[in-house]
């Protein structure tokens, strides 16, 4: 398997798994589908918001979950001495996913990126 295509499972399970679900959640707690306790009462609390403030704050939340996911991968870029991220195909040649990347926090956002590539919230 090339290097690419092991980088872009990596991004596909990235943004569907953390990204994606993480918007999800988010949009079901605001729209109250989301029982839990402390989601209820979250839910509660932006009763008080119009529709205009929800749509701010929807964009707060998702700038909030595409910072953390930029920032860990740049994490893993400037550690990668100490922090090592391996991924292989079927357990059989392992590489680091910071040395088959030009620049794994950058893999974000571009045109061709994980985001316009795998994601459902774009």
């Amino acid at each position: 398997m090339l290097d690419k295509e092991l980088l872009d499972i990596f991004g596909q399970k990235l943004i569907s798994r953390v990204r994606d679900q993480s918007i999800f959640e988010f949009e079901g707690m605001v729209q109250g589908k989301i029982k839990s306790a402390n989601m209820v009462k979250l839910n509660n609390e932006l009763k008080i918001f119009d529709k205009h403030q929800i749509e701010i704050l929807k964009k707060v939340v998702l700038t909030a979950i595409d910072s953390v996911i930029y920032n860990t991968l740049d994490m893993l870029e400037q550690n990668e001495e100490s922090i090592r991220l391996l991924i292989s195909q079927e357990g059989k040649n392992e590489k680091n996913i910071v040395d088959i990347s030009d620049g794994l926090s950058g893999e974000l956002f571009t045109k061709k990126g994980w985001v316009e590539k795998f994601s459902k919230y774009k």
